[in-house]
Parts: structure tokens; sequence; C-alpha cells
């Protein structure tokens, strides 16, 4: 299931709440890799993708606060610039490095 969204996504729990009925209806091994892949623009707060589990993915076009992804647990969160930047991703911050600190079983892409 892909999900597409040029506006922002106005629940900060979304990852919570999805990772809750995943985890209920599949237990701790979630779903196979990229099942459920939401795709959005924007900036993201601190929980985007809090607790996210395995084989749900965020794939962000933009900026992420402080501690997106705390929590992570198997799910897949992905952030990069927005296509029409003028910058050099590979020399400006869009994720802090603490991002995945407190997750589990998760993977940070950078």
């Amino acid at each position: 299931m892909l999900t597409s969204s040029a506006s922002r996504i106005r629940s900060r729990a979304l990852g919570t709440t999805l990772s809750n009925h995943v985890s209920k209806l599949y237990g701790e091994d979630g779903l196979p890799k990229d099942t459920i892949h939401i795709v959005a623009k924007g900036s993201a707060g601190q929980s985007l993708g809090a607790f996210l589990a395995p084989g749900i993915t965020f794939r962000l076009e933009g900026e992420a606060n402080d501690y997106v992804g705390k929590g992570l647990s198997g799910g897949r969160i992905i952030v990069y610039p927005p296509e029409n930047s003028t910058f050099k991703a590979e020399e400006n911050i869009i994720v802090r490095l603490s991002a995945p600190a407190s997750g589990t079983l998760s993977k940070r892409m950078s």
C-alpha cells in the first residue's frame, strides 16, 4: 500500500496509531518490508514514525526535528532534501543524528 501526500500529516500520532494496529493484528514481527509505504513532503516533528512497526516505511521529502523515530521498532524512516533544493545535502543537516537513538531493530539511512 502506497500513500502519498503533498500536504502536512496532521496527526502527530500517525506512526504510533498505525503501528499499534499492525502489532495487534500481526504481533511483534509486523508485516513484510514496505507493506505500508507513506510518502510526504514538508517538515516533520518529533513524533514522526514514533514506535514504527516492521513493514511500515515513512518517506519524507523535507526536514525533520530531533528524535524523529523515537522508539523506532523495526519500521523505516527515510528523509531526504526537496528535489528543488539548491544546497548540497551532504553539507547540511536535514535530520539530527539522535533520531533513532532509542529504537530497536531500526535502520538509519542517511
